[in-house]
């Protein structure tokens, strides 16, 4: 699902909410997570699943082209563990692809 698609069926679930002040809604939020990710906050969202930010250590690598060796400094990615609610509704019997 795409935001575009999120904020449709928003719209087409609450009749009093315009497209505009919905993509605004959902602008912001995703907004205040990014904020908080930035900040090192973990972001819960109940029966969803949590957030947090991990960082993979500097390390030594290698330039595939030349082979140089070269220093890689510290990245930041973001995790994600999935919320017991979820994880049920994935995992039901019945519910196989």
């Amino acid at each position: 699902m795409t935001r575009a698609e999120l904020i449709k069926k928003l719209v087409a679930n609450n009749r009093g909410l315009t497209p505009q002040l919905t993509e605004r809604v959902v602008k912001l939020i995703f907004e205040e997570m990014i904020i908080a990710l930035e900040n090192n906050e973990r972001v819960e969202l109940r029966g969803f699943g949590v957030l947090t930010t991990r960082a993979r250590r500097a390390r030594r690598g290698t330039n595939p082209a030349t082979s140089e060796r070269i220093d890689i400094p510290t990245r930041y990615t973001v995790g994600f563990k999935v919320g017991r609610t979820l994880y049920q509704r994935l995992n039901r019997p019945g519910t196989a692809s």
